[in-house]
């Protein structure tokens, strides 16, 4: 059997195919570049002298210098992919988990952030500087005084008339100092909680913020004596209270004149009390 491409190359020489023994077979080319191959070299044997030496020359000629190696070529620097955004399905996968987002994480502490500023702080005393700032605007109002009288809160009457112990139970406190020798001239009635909302029964904190206004009139006033008019004030949790407002002046309480006026049986309770508030301010 006769392989294709010498018979091209036959061809090539031309030699022809009538040298072919009758029968025989055509064997199709290993690969199109062996044909190739052949062929260049069958057309270089069948060229005249001149053109093979040049054909030998060309090929004697030195290859092209091969590229530099790939490790000696920088590789340009590799930018960083872009951070794609989390779907909501991957939001949703990673919730699944039990695990968060950057995002989710920053709102939650954003919102605990402002429920915190949102909380209403715990009410405090007022530094000592504010008794001064009282004490700057009530002095042209307060005035010296033998005796403080102090009850809880303005009543209704009194905030209709515009000033403490109107009416009926201003007649009986009245009475009830002239009878130890003293005057309403003579005394500083004020109220712990200087508002117009009735609150007989006011809050530690309420107390707590109204002390430095009810101790610059104390420090303006400097009576000799503290008198308290009503029940709270004999509450023993109210004591510590009292004391920080008085300090070491004498304290005394009876029970409110508006009580006196319902419970006239408890006259004489507070008619005890201002007896021993007489040898105090002789």
């Amino acid at each position: 059997m006769l392989s294709s491409r010498y018979l091209h190359l036959h061809e090539a020489l031309g030699l022809g195919p009538m040298w072919l023994k009758r029968g025989a077979v055509v064997l199709p080319a290993e690969s199109e570049q062996a044909v190739a191959v052949d062929v260049r070299a069958a057309e270089k044997l069948a060229a005249p002298p001149e053109k093979q030496q040049q054909a030998s020359a060309q090929e004697q000629k030195p290859l092209p210098p091969a590229t530099e190696p790939a490790s000696q070529v920088t590789a340009a620097p590799r930018r960083a992919a872009p951070t794609a955004p989390i779907s909501g399905a991957h939001a949703a996968t990673l919730a699944s988990l039990g695990l968060k987002t950057l995002r989710q994480k920053e709102r939650e502490a954003a919102a605990d952030e402002a429920a915190q500023q949102a909380v209403p702080a715990e009410p405090q005393p007022d530094p000592d500087n504010t008794v001064a700032r009282h004490k700057q605007r009530l002095s042209e109002t307060v005035r010296p005084a033998k005796l403080m009288i102090v009850s809880i809160c303005p009543s209704p009457e009194d905030n209709i008339a515009g000033r403490l112990f109107s009416g009926k139970v201003g007649e009986l406190l009245a009475n009830m100092l002239a009878a130890i020798g003293m005057d309403m001239q003579q005394t500083h009635p004020t109220s712990w909680l200087d508002a117009t909302e009735f609150n007989p029964n006011p809050d530690t904190a309420k107390l707590a913020r109204a002390l430095p206004r009810i101790r610059a009139e104390l420090e303006l006033a400097e009576p000799q004596a503290v008198l308290f008019l009503g029940q709270f004030f004999t509450a023993p949790e109210q004591a510590d209270m009292m004391d920080e407002l008085c300090g070491g002046l004498p304290v005394f309480t009876v029970p409110h004149p508006a009580r006196l006026l319902r419970h006239p049986l408890q006259k004489a309770e507070a008619w005890a009390e201002l007896k021993r508030l007489r040898e105090v301010l002789k």
